[in-house]
């Protein structure tokens, strides 16, 4: 087995490079917005990399995981390869390995629970890397005994070029992401504008950069957003115009819901839509983002909201009328339908003329808006 230790640790560590350089580019894509729909690993509601990289796990104490894996399989490869043909260092070498395969093990089994148990999801590359991690793990099994960390840290890491090389490389792993998404052009969509009839869009300012978001009222993160949109309006008030679509979490009008989540996001939908005929979508928009922050039952937030009409100045019947006949439901509907040709999976997603921003802080959003003026 000695003999074929370092071919196949090297085998080993190059499939889980291949396989972390495809994880790098998917990550890199869903992240930055380059691409668009379902990806190659997006297999089904169990088997969905896509999942996993739109969630706040795609990240390990601010590093993207997929970076990470990069970096370690990229340093395990290199540092096989010089242990074959060093003596010297192929004599601690097997120690270090058989170390970095616990930690490599112990670190799946982490993110093999977030991604079952929190996002509810297996993905294909990531499960590709549990089992060459079970399989380096294997592989150092009868030199496990022989880990002296005092060892280690005197043959194997004392070396003048070792430390360097690895910060170099791990500062190269985590910008892989930014080089891919500064060499691939985004696509950009474009977005239907409609100026009358019920399929009107809800449009605030004229300027010839056009923000377009797609957001649910009762939505936590699209309430924070509503509120960086009127601060960006405020600053770019002549050089911007923001579109809304309305896009509620709701299965009571989004069939793209299998089951009630936020209950009252079509009826919210229905009033913006129908305030908007009276010339008051925009402030019944804040209105709406204010008053779906407050826990109460279900009753009293349909009553809190039928508030809205007095305390925007609203033809009370007019509205009630409008948002019980379902007047803009083809509206949302849509609204939907127009999602799914752009690959909206949450809210809010913003795009910037047609390119999405994917960092949803306000400063992301402004230097988006100056790239374009």
């Amino acid at each position: 087995m000695k003999r074929f230790y370092f071919p196949i640790l090297t085998f080993l560590a190059l499939v889980g490079l291949i396989v972390s350089a495809i994880s790098v580019y998917h990550f890199s894509g869903t992240y930055y917005g380059f691409s668009s729909g379902p990806s190659f690993c997006n297999i089904n509601s169990t088997l969905n990399c896509d999942a996993v990289n739109q969630s706040q796990y795609a990240f390990f104490l601010g590093m993207p995981v997929a970076s990470l894996g990069l970096f370690f399989y990229g340093w395990l490869f290199f540092f096989s390869l010089a242990a074959t043909g060093d003596k010297w260092l192929s004599g601690e070498s097997r120690g270090v390995v058989a170390l970095l395969s616990i930690f490599a093990s112990l670190f799946s089994v982490y993110l093999f629970w977030i991604s079952w148990s929190k996002i509810g999801v297996i993905c294909p590359t990531c499960l590709a890397l549990y089992i060459v991690n079970a399989a380096l793990l294997l592989l150092s099994l009868p030199y496990i005994r022989t880990i002296k960390l005092s060892g280690l840290l005197k043959e194997s890491f004392t070396r003048p070029i070792v430390i360097p090389l690895s910060i170099l490389g791990l500062l190269f792993s985590l910008s892989v992401p930014r080089l891919i998404e500064a060499s691939v052009p985004k696509k950009q969509f474009e977005f239907s504008l409609t100026s009358e009839g019920l399929l009107k869009d809800p449009v605030k300012g004229d300027g010839k950069v056009t923000i377009v978001e797609y957001a649910d009222f009762e939505c936590p993160a699209c309430r924070v957003y509503a509120a960086t949109l009127n601060s960006v309006y405020e600053e770019f008030k002549d050089k911007i115009r923001i579109i809304h679509k309305q896009f509620p979490l709701d299965n009571g009008c989004n069939p793209q819901i299998p089951r009630v989540f936020h209950a009252h996001s079509c009826y919210a939908s229905l009033m913006a839509l129908c305030a908007g005929e009276q010339g008051k979508y925009w402030e019944m928009y804040d209105f709406l983002f204010e008053n779906l922050a407050e826990k109460k039952t279900f009753s009293e937030t349909r009553n809190s909201l039928k508030a809205g009409a007095p305390a925007l100045g609203l033809d009370e019947i007019s509205l009630s009328q409008c948002v019980e006949e379902g007047r803009y439901l083809p509206k949302i509907e849509a609204d939907i339908n127009e999602s799914l040709k752009v690959g909206i999976e949450g809210t809010p997603t913003v795009f910037v003329n047609g390119k999405q921003v994917k960092d949803l802080s306000r400063e992301a959003l402004v230097e988006a808006i100056k790239n374009e003026l």
